[in-house]
């Protein structure tokens, strides 16, 4: 009995010291942990770096000629519609107001107060904040997953807190190098296409310049067959993954498409429910016996 006792405990052992050195995926030779494909709702996002531009703007004149009486506190003033931007003291004595014509701030002065001015003198510009939409770039291989109408996720740095819907726009037509003209010199730059970006509802407070970050959804697929990434391998032929029939591994061809993190989209080749080797190793080979482990 004592010897029984003795022979079991060192064959316990002696499989525990294996199982410690097999390779990822392993239990015991000849036997992986499966995975079933499983069914869900993917999306590709496509992460880029934007900047808010201002909606409208407008150069205001001055509508009479005389002596500029009254400015704005400065540039980046804040001004609602309606709000006197400006007023010229006239030869005849007169107070001309010059009034915002829609709600933004002050981009630019052109003059200060005490300034004698024509009539007509431009004196300030007025970028907008009611139509205001992100800037970001995105690098040429990306071009043919991009499309007006994708929905889009912004995240502003000064508010990572809020998540504001958003949607392509517009792709402007034409193709830039980043850094401009010293980058193309040098050949140091890549090549990008505009996206301009239109948030649905942004919140107050936002002012041009401000940095964000975008995501760009640019597929969703409701239905996705997934397995785990770790069990696609590769030969010259294609991607496969072994899958298990009568207790032996059996070599799958399968075309991929969304690729994630932990998960690979399959898009033929594999149904769902079927278990594949979820972690092959290098001694896994096609008809070779293999336990199964889920």
């Amino acid at each position: 009995m004592k010897k029984a006792l003795l022979y079991s405990a060192m064959i316990l052992a002696a499989v525990f010291s294996l199982s410690a050195v097999l390779p990822r995926g392993s239990v015991i030779p000849g036997y992986y942990v499966f995975s079933s494909a499983k069914r869900e709702e993917i999306r590709s996002v496509l992460t880029l770096r934007a900047t808010l531009k201002g909606g409208d703007t407008a150069i205001v004149a001055a509508g009479k000629s005389g002596k500029l009486a009254s400015l704005p506190s400065g540039k980046g003033s804040r001004v609602e519609k309606g709000d006197i931007l400006f007023t010229v003291l006239t030869s005849d004595g007169n107070l001309h107001r010059e009034t915002a014509p829609f709600s933004g701030y002050v981009s630019a002065l052109f003059f200060s107060d005490g300034a004698i001015l024509p009539e007509g003198a431009p004196v300030l510009s007025l970028t907008g904040t009611g139509n205001m939409t992100l800037s970001a770039d995105a690098e040429e291989i990306y071009l043919s997953r991009l499309s007006e109408g994708q929905r889009v996720e912004v995240i502003f740095d000064a508010y990572p807190e809020r998540s504001i819907k958003a949607e392509v726009e517009e792709i402007l037509p034409y193709a830039t190098v980043s850094g401009g003209a010293a980058a193309y010199f040098w050949n140091r730059g890549s090549t990008v296409v505009e996206l301009s970006i239109r948030m649905e509802n942004p919140p107050e407070g936002l002012i041009p310049g401000l940095s964000a970050t975008a995501y760009v959804e640019t597929e969703r697929v409701p239905d996705a067959i997934l397995v785990p990434s770790s069990a696609l391998l590769a030969d010259g032929k294609g991607a496969y993954v072994f899958t298990e029939k009568d207790a032996r591994a059996v070599k799958r061809y399968v075309e991929t498409g969304i690729v994630m993190d932990d998960y690979t989209q399959i898009v033929r080749g594999l149904a769902e429910g079927e278990a594949v080797v979820a972690s092959p190793d290098d001694a896994l080979r096609e008809g070779m016996r293999v336990g199964h482990e889920e």
